[in-house]
């Protein structure tokens, strides 16, 4: 994500409870100042099983 600007703003991460089986966990998020890095994994990055 970019962000434009001087002014203050914040990040929300939102997630909505469905059931039991579906637990999330957002671990170790970093900010950097700067541009963004490219937002195409590379092939074969995430397989299905």
């Amino acid at each position: 994500m970019t962000v434009y600007g001087t002014s203050r703003f914040t990040i929300v991460y939102e997630a909505v409870v469905g059931s039991v089986i579906g637990d999330l966990a957002i671990d170790d998020l970093t900010t950097r100042s700067g541009n963004c890095l490219s937002t195409t994994p590379p092939p074969n990055m995430y397989k299905c099983l």
